[in-house]
């Protein structure tokens, strides 16, 4: 089991749960501690809805804590008390009685939930930024609870000896979620608290652990949206990719050295996202559209087919698939570089992205995924490769089971 869930209400878990199934991995539901067992070997996620928010503190406690310790026996990999992220419910007594069973030393604590617009600055949760009768600090939630010490980033921790310490950790974007979850995994903190903003970034960081093993992705970026350059920033927050300047001064030296460049991140297990200057755009409006002039448009066209044309040359074999962003784009790199034919299986990933194996005119197949340049959601690229790995994989085994036939 790779995360144990634990929510006092059904629509909360399901919330959680669904983000780590954006990132394929499997997820199942238990309405009652006796439910779970039969999940736990079939679902890498595994939640229990305690039922728990009307309850009085106390029972509420009880709950949760029997809960954890059903699902402590499957030895997850992390575990994750869900709270409303307006911090309704009892967090403080569920999180302290769990601390306090699972023997936890440290334990973090994220009710920040970015996307929403809900933020916690100088250790005050913020559901409504600009209400302040919603505004709650999140310590004071422990007052008269002495099974725990809580601290937040406005001072120093208090001295907790043979008690759990909780961490309030302060949030205001996703960058910030996912720096405190890399730092919890690097010291074994995997007691956690928090929403649907802490269960995407613990999701991303599992996503970026298993996308290791298999083969890299190239991503070509030719749309200058601005939606699709966030899509890059958020996959190459991850520490999986590495951006490389298509180079456009039309040099061959500058085209050598991207695609040396290219191959030895692709060598080195990282994805590449290949993208133009955003300099070369000339709107600074996020809401147009960018508009770019003739000859910078013959310059960017001619660099993506030589730059593109050159490392699946020499690096075909060293990425699992290609994701293309921009009609442009799309239109450049199918018909002039990979010659393609014909796409099969096409699938929906997202609004706006589409998936597919592309077959070119020698017969030769390759995952292939493309992008409208205003659409898709912010994690388009992390699900994009998950798809492009999980294809190639599925190519690679029917290939052996051909050749053993």
């Amino acid at each position: 089991m790779r995360v144990a869930l634990i929510a006092d209400d059904l629509t909360g878990l399901a919330a959680v749960a669904s983000e780590f199934e954006r990132y394929g991995l499997s997820v199942g539901i238990a309405l009652n501690v006796a439910s779970a067992g039969a999940l736990a070997d079939r679902y890498d996620i595994v939640g229990i809805d305690t039922n728990s928010r009307a309850l009085s503190p106390d029972t509420a406690a009880n709950v949760a804590r029997e809960a954890a310790e059903a699902l402590a026996e499957f030895n997850p990999d992390w575990m994750f008390k869900q709270g409303d992220s307006a911090l309704h419910g009892h967090i403080a007594a569920e999180l302290s009685a769990i601390a306090v069973a699972l023997k936890a030393k440290n334990v973090l604590m994220a009710p920040a939930c970015p996307s929403l617009g809900r933020f916690t600055v100088d250790g005050v949760h913020r559901p409504v930024e600009d209400d302040p009768d919603t505004h709650i600090r999140v310590v004071d939630l422990w007052s008269g609870y002495n099974t725990v010490a809580v601290a937040d980033d406005t001072g120093p921790a208090p001295t907790s000896p043979g008690r759990p310490l909780i961490s309030v950790v302060d949030v205001m974007n996703d960058a910030a979620l996912d720096a405190a979850v890399r730092r919890a995994d690097s010291i074994d903190e995997r007691l956690v608290a928090g929403s649907v903003g802490l269960a995407k970034s613990i999701a991303r960081h599992l996503w970026a652990t298993a996308t290791q093993d298999g083969k890299p992705a190239l991503i070509l970026l030719g749309s200058f949206q601005a939606r699709s350059r966030q899509q890059a920033e958020t996959l190459l927050a991850t520490g999986t990719a590495r951006l490389i300047e298509l180079p456009t001064s039309g040099e061959d030296g500058d085209v050598r050295d991207a695609t040396r460049a290219a191959g030895q991140a692709l060598c080195d297990g990282y994805h590449v996202v290949l993208a133009a200057s955003p300099s070369l755009a000339n709107s600074t409006d996020p809401t147009r559209y960018p508009l770019l002039d003739g000859a910078v448009r013959d310059r960017i066209e001619n660099a993506l087919r030589q730059t593109t044309g050159a490392i699946f040359d020499e690096h075909r074999n060293h990425m699992c698939g290609l994701i293309v962003a921009g009609g442009t784009t799309a239109g450049i790199v199918a018909r002039d570089v990979l010659k393609l034919a014909a796409l099969h299986q096409v699938a929906h990933l997202s609004d706006g992205v589409a998936a597919g194996l592309a077959e070119d005119i020698e017969g030769r197949f390759l995952p292939l995924v493309t992008k409208a340049g205003n659409w898709g959601e912010t994690e388009v690229f992390l699900l994009a490769i998950r798809w492009l790995q999980q294809t190639h994989s599925a190519q690679e085994a029917e290939t052996r089971s051909d050749l053993n036939d």
